[in-house]
């Protein structure tokens, strides 16, 4: 017998993450600057990085200080964690270098394709 994943609570997840996530998350975040750097080593200012399911994104302020990008988005379907970030780095959102998307990525994925 079986029985369907329960699904995350993300306000929850956003008010209080694990603890172990600020590990995680920068050892995620030093590979993906790596791979960023590797594939665009001469980026031109205009860099732009879109964070899928960034939320409340860890990875903003390492990537605007070392990347330096000249937009930096993060689409979520979660307001509250979009807030946050909205909240965190209201100065950069409010100059458009930075912004948080309400957007849910897998309904412009046909269900074919989602696996």
């Amino acid at each position: 017998m079986s029985t369907a994943p329960v699904a995350t609570d993300w306000d929850a997840y956003y008010r209080a993450p694990y603890k172990t996530a600020s590990v995680t998350r920068r050892i995620t975040a030093s590979r993906l600057e790596r791979t960023i750097r590797r594939f665009a080593p001469d980026a031109p200012a205009g860099l732009e990085i879109a964070e899928i399911g960034g939320a409340n994104s860890c990875f903003y302020e390492r990537f605007r200080d070392n990347l330096k990008p000249a937009v930096y988005r993060v689409l979520d379907t979660n307001q509250l964690g979009l807030d946050l970030f909205a909240e965190r780095f209201a100065g950069d959102c409010g100059s458009g270098r930075a912004r948080g998307e309400l957007f849910d990525v897998l309904a412009s994925v046909p269900p074919e394709a989602r696996g």
